[in-house]
């Protein structure tokens, strides 16, 4: 399916399927012909690019997986900008929880950035956490 999407950039890193979704990041500018900046979803019933479209901003992102219906992104980002953000952005440290049915972000809170190991970004990425787990559990009530 990849090699269907036109991509423009240097490709897709990881991709996780949650429902009917498949949510992709890496090192891109477009994907069917419309501009994504690193983040894309594709609605996996009929091809097309889901109209979401969050920016990121301060750095990369490297990691994704999916954890409690929430879809957790990972790099060296310090932002995430869109409309649906109250104030139209929040500031993170690396890590933000995207709400795989309303599309609502989460912050972390956590104050030291998270950098993945490029060869287990995974690990990498719960080992940060595991010491603040109780800080860092997804609340539905603070989503922004």
């Amino acid at each position: 399916m990849l090699n269907q999407l036109n991509i423009i950039g240097a490709g897709v890193v990881a991709s996780v399927e949650f429902g009917n979704k498949l949510y992709l990041i890496g090192s891109f500018s477009s994907i069917l012909g419309a501009p994504r900046s690193n983040f894309a979803i594709i609605n996996l019933a009929d091809g097309t690019l889901d109209p979401f479209n969050p920016s990121f901003f301060g750095g990369s992102i490297s990691s994704i997986c999916i954890a409690a219906g929430n879809i957790i992104i990972v790099g060296s980002f310090t932002s995430v900008s869109h409309p649906s953000i109250s104030g139209g952005s929040i500031n993170v440290s690396g890590i933000v929880a995207l709400n795989a049915l309303t599309y609502q972000f989460s912050n972390f809170n956590i104050t030291t950035p998270v950098y993945p190991d490029p060869s287990n970004p995974f690990a990498s990425m719960f080992a940060n956490l595991s010491p603040r787990w109780s800080v860092v559990k997804y609340n539905s009530t603070t989503d922004t």
